[in-house]
């Protein structure tokens, strides 16, 4: 079954339970990787049933998705960004873009492009002009990186539930909980505090989530979840 945006979703028969399956592409050195609990310097070349090579264009263009969040791992960590690899992407596919942005006047970089960007906690320095920016995009995403039950932020030192609520009144209505320990270990997460969130919002969560895992979230409130490794893997 397709979504809104052409990708597929998972529907139970027995409780007509759906939820938006997102693929997650993390982009390295011009090459996709496969991530593991944040340790990027560890991060290797990923396979997948969908390319033999790790060229994250091809595998963007054969997964039977049509919105995926691609992750610009080098712009995160303050080097060179892969950004004319993520436009051709954004030929292919809708594109939720993580690419660092500290200032959320960045956010203008993405006025005529394809692609809904995230402002991330772990890298965002300041919520000045954030009302003024969030017309920018169709969609613009909040990312709550959450290690150990805290915010991972430069300069906030909150619960994500603060996080959100903290956001939620400036106006952002999609967000993202991103819980990095977890990611690539097909481990999900407790995310009890999603049980208190305003159902208002858009949730998607990520960090270690497979199939089975999606009929617990969806009764918690979430819309879409993020998924890498289980889905390379074929195990969706």
């Amino acid at each position: 079954m397709d979504n809104q945006y052409g990708g597929k979703i998972f529907l139970s028969k027995r409780k007509n339970i759906s939820m938006e399956i997102i693929p997650v592409i993390d982009i390295m050195k011009g090459r996709a990787v496969h991530a593991i609990r944040g340790e990027r310097s560890n991060y290797k070349p990923l396979k997948s049933i969908y390319s033999d090579t790790s060229d994250p264009v091809e595998i963007a263009e054969n997964l039977p998705y049509e919105r995926i969040y691609v992750a610009d791992l080098d712009a995160i960590m303050g080097n060179n960004s892969n950004f004319r690899i993520i436009e051709k992407i954004s030929e292919y596919k809708r594109v939720i873009l993580d690419s660092g942005i500290k200032h959320c006047n960045e956010l203008n970089i993405y006025r005529d492009l394809p692609i809904n960007p995230v402002l991330g906690t772990e890298t965002l320095e300041s919520m000045e002009n954030l009302k003024e920016n969030l017309q920018i995009s169709e969609e613009v995403f909040v990312s709550i990186d959450i290690k150990d039950d805290r915010v991972i932020s430069p300069f906030l030192d909150l619960t994500p539930l603060e996080c959100f609520g903290l956001f939620y009144r400036k106006g952002i209505e999609n967000f993202i909980f991103l819980e990095i320990s977890s990611v690539g270990t097909m481990s999900l997460p407790s995310f009890d505090y999603l049980n208190k969130i305003n159902k208002k919002a858009k949730i998607l969560v990520g960090g270690g989530i497979t199939k089975k895992d999606i009929k617990k979230l969806k009764k918690r409130n979430v819309s879409g979840v993020l998924m890498g490794t289980s889905l390379y893997n074929e195990l969706v």
